[in-house]
């Protein structure tokens, strides 16, 4: 009897945690990258308009975009706030502009603010995922998989 009611605590025990585990995997988005020599790109969507590439920069505080892009997509950069940016070439002041919706991964964030930088990127990338999107939850890199692995967290404020 004790034998039995330890297998079938084990078994309930070992439940919760195989539960728990598919949990944790059903909240997690795995993102695919591809690599632009140690850089990393991920696909996003921008006011479910337009479908982006961005560069993974863990070093960028704020996600930007190219102005061309934000001007297709009708945003005012003339009226926009402006902000200073720390860059690779310098400080510049730049726009600011609240996109409608931006999504990555699954994440939808509505109301999202980017800057509005021209910069020399990789040729498909239009502008950097910034550490304000990936510090809202979780992340990791897997380089051999090439994926972007977001973990469950706020990204999502539909």
């Amino acid at each position: 009897m004790l034998m039995g009611s330890w297998r079938r605590s084990r078994i309930i025990r070992d439940s919760a945690r195989v539960r728990a585990s598919f949990a944790r995997a059903a909240s997690q988005r795995r993102v695919a990258c591809r690599s632009n020599g140690n850089q990393f790109c991920v696909s996003a969507n921008l006011d479910g308009a337009m479908d982006v590439t961005l560069m993974v920069d863990t070093g960028a505080a704020m996600t930007v975009l190219g102005a061309q892009r934000l001007l297709m997509l009708g945003y005012d950069l003339d009226a926009a706030p402006k902000r200073y940016f720390s860059t690779a070439g310098g400080v510049v002041r730049a726009p600011v502009v609240r996109l409608d919706r931006f999504e990555l991964g699954g994440r939808t964030v509505r109301d999202w603010p980017v800057g509005a930088i021209d910069m020399s990127l990789a040729a498909e990338a239009a502008g950097l995922l910034g550490m304000d999107f990936l510090s809202r939850h979780p992340f990791a890199i897997d380089q051999d998989r090439q994926l972007l692995i977001l973990g469950p967290g706020a990204a999502t404020n539909d």
